[in-house]
């Protein structure tokens, strides 16, 4: 419609205008979520984060910090880390979205068909290349003796079903600071845990009540708070990742009573790690990470539509990360974490978005016509008891 000159067009830089959304008031997440929102944008900045957290120990010891990590340190007096917070957020934005799944998917099927193909297909072909092309091509050992090892059958079969993960190969990166192959991989295990889980839960019906899935949500963090060796979750340390996840749970659960405030969520970080609160400082501080980490994500403006171009490399990038690392520390030395960090982030993002476009979009395109069947074959069997109890 062409301009009248009664009625005056947009003309609010971009920077003004996100300060007024800001700014504006704050609804429940249930009516501020947006559909076009910048989840790809924050998955894309925490896989990142854990790569050049990594450049450190790996390229100088285990000792080793980035200086993102030293600062936090030197600010908060806490172990914080650059790395530890991106996988938080990972596990915070996976809760929300995996639990949304569960509770609003009809067909069933579909959600494990869903969470099956968004973790395996790119992580099959990972695991391929790491341990039959990058293996060889780096071990110590002769060849012969890299592929009758116990451990490339160990790397292979555990990796692929991804329900524990190993992390070295014969011969592989054994002069570097750090042996694994792919140490990132310890946080897959962990999540597919949850989404066992979470899909458990929808199939018994417990999402029917959120106060009943808060009671077992609170069981699964009590029991594991007081074991050495929680089982299915792993050890206690893992525990923390399982929270984040069920943070995220809780944030969709109650999308309708929590506000999308981020002013909230500031407020019970710096208090959290402020006041001297103990356990209830450091749950207050993690709430408040994971409300801001989904306020960015879900209800605050549009930054940059990133998808369009680039899809979601975020999990390429992260699987990928690690072992192009080793394979450069190898190469090069140790002790250069920033030359590491300038090489392996162009490469790794390339093969992220490779990841992304070859593997991964094609894999989860398969996901609506599985939906379709399943809501068909749903159909037709109501159809068949309908008539049967006519009859």
């Amino acid at each position: 419609m062409p301009y009248s000159g009664n009625i005056r067009p947009d003309v609010t830089p971009p920077a003004k205008r996100f300060l007024i959304e800001l700014l504006s008031g704050a609804g429940s997440f249930g009516s501020q979520e947006r559909k076009e929102n910048n989840l790809t944008l924050l998955r894309l900045v925490a896989a990142a984060a854990v790569l050049f957290s990594h450049s450190w120990p790996l390229s100088s010891g285990v000792r080793a910090v980035d200086p993102v990590t030293a600062f936090l340190g030197e600010v908060t007096g806490s172990a914080l880390s650059l790395a530890g917070l991106a996988v938080n957020a990972f596990f915070v934005i996976s809760g929300y979205l995996v639990t949304k799944s569960a509770i609003r998917s009809e067909a069933r099927p579909y959600y494990w068909w869903s969470r099956g193909l968004r973790i395996y297909p790119a992580l099959i072909v990972n695991i391929l290349i790491v341990a039959l092309l990058l293996g060889p091509a780096v071990t110590a050992l002769p060849l012969s003796e890299y592929f009758r090892g116990e451990t490339l059958t160990e790397y292979l079969t555990n990796n692929m079903l991804m329900w524990n993960a190993v992390y070295q190969l014969p011969g592989v990166f054994e002069g570097n600071p750090e042996s694994a192959v792919n140490g990132s991989l310890w946080t897959l295990p962990v999540e597919l845990r949850c989404y066992v889980a979470v899909g458990i839960m929808a199939v018994a019906g417990v999402f029917k009540s959120r106060l009943l899935a808060s009671a077992l949500c609170a069981a699964i963090l009590l029991i594991g708070f007081f074991s050495d060796d929680y089982q299915p979750f792993g050890k206690l340390s893992v525990l923390q990742n399982v929270g984040y996840f069920i943070l995220g749970a809780h944030f969709f659960m109650y999308r309708d009573l929590i506000p999308a405030s981020p002013f909230a969520a500031l407020l019970l970080i710096i208090g959290g790690l402020a006041i001297p609160l103990g356990m209830l400082g450091s749950i207050a501080a993690a709430t408040g990470f994971a409300w801001l980490i989904l306020w960015a994500g879900l209800a605050a403006p549009r930054v940059v539509n990133i998808e369009t171009r680039l899809g979601d490399p975020s999990y390429g990038i992260y699987i990928w990360a690690f072992p192009v690392q080793q394979a450069l520390v190898q190469a090069f030395g140790g002790g250069a974490p920033w030359m590491i960090v300038a090489i392996a982030f162009p490469l790794t993002a390339l093969m992220g978005v490779a990841s992304w476009r070859f593997i991964e979009k094609p894999a989860l395109s398969k996901k609506s016509a599985v939906a379709v069947l399943s809501v068909e074959r749903m159909k037709s069997l109501g159809g068949v008891f309908r008539k049967g109890r006519s009859a």
